[in-house]
């Protein structure tokens, strides 16, 4: 509906010959990548971790790359005929996407971070509250914290150091990243003795692709996070991560979330790790 004054505003200019009509304000323009999980409802969630996506929908799982253009954005790589995976999305603010059926999808907010993770026998940091302690090799810092989505800051600690200064990301209740991409694990128990963090290589023989890597402390009740992100492990490939030396138990799932195996692993300190990840092991 067009407001009264404006009718007599756009007769006028008919008159003269030229029509121009205002449709409000440019769409923001959005520089970068998205960042966390979106979701919407209960069976559907699209992940981004740079230019990568992971898109949940029930039983089915898609993953590829994106790219934004303004405040808008298409997947590849899906290979799905669905118009509203296959269109357009926008994005609203960093909070809010809309996908090509006009359909909102809003940033999961993760749970705040509590108790100490380290890096190494160097580097933990302990968060109680909104607030943190940072040390290092070097230099302790203090200051509060702050949660959107997935993603972490922290405030007051006058470094110019970037992995210290950069967004943070949680990872799951058990380990969170920095700003270098470096994983930092949640200390179990009182025990203060922290190793270094040391080189596992797995190695596929399972006879099909491995899509997800799960991994958590013996002692813990639930699973981690899913290591692989946007990789996968064909047979015969192998991978490698970084962790504290532990007892841990594995799980490998295939595309369809289905379990391959489920093991467990130790980590010494010092010692060289490779484990390979059969049918039977």
């Amino acid at each position: 509906m067009i407001n009264k004054k404006w009718l007599g505003i756009l007769t006028l200019v008919s008159i003269l010959g030229v029509i121009v009509i205002s449709c409000g304000s440019t769409p923001p323009t959005f520089q970068g990548n998205l960042s966390g999980t979106y979701t919407y409802g209960s069976n559907a969630s699209i992940t981004f971790s740079g230019n990568s996506y992971t898109l949940r929908v029930g039983d089915n799982t898609y993953r590829g790359s994106y790219s934004v253009s303004r405040n808008t954005f298409r997947l590849a790589g899906h290979g799905s005929t669905t118009n509203w995976i296959r269109g357009t999305w926008t994005i609203v603010d960093l909070d809010t996407i809309r996908d090509a059926d006009n359909d909102l999808w809003r940033r999961a907010q993760a749970s705040s971070p509590t108790g100490t993770y380290v890096f190494s026998s160097d580097d933990s940091i302990t968060f109680s509250g909104n607030n943190y302690t940072l040390r290092t090799s070097s230099n302790t810092y203090t200051g509060t914290f702050s949660l959107s989505g997935n993603m972490l800051t922290l405030a007051g600690h006058g470094s110019t150091i970037n992995w210290i200064r950069g967004v943070w990301t949680i990872v799951d209740s058990n380990s969170i990243r920095d700003s270098d991409g470096d994983e930092w694990i949640k200390q179990q128990g009182t025990s203060t003795s922290v190793g270094q963090h040391e080189e596992v290589t797995f190695v596929n023989e399972t006879g099909e692709t491995i899509f997800y890597l799960n991994m958590s402390l013996r002692a813990d009740t639930s699973w981690g996070g899913d290591w692989l992100g946007d990789n996968v492990i064909i047979d015969g490939g192998t991978y490698t991560v970084r962790l504290l030396p532990g007892e841990y138990d594995v799980r490998v799932r295939d595309r369809n979330e289905n379990n391959i195996r489920e093991f467990w692993i130790e980590v010494k300190s010092g010692d060289s790790h490779l484990f390979k990840i059969t049918r039977n092991n």
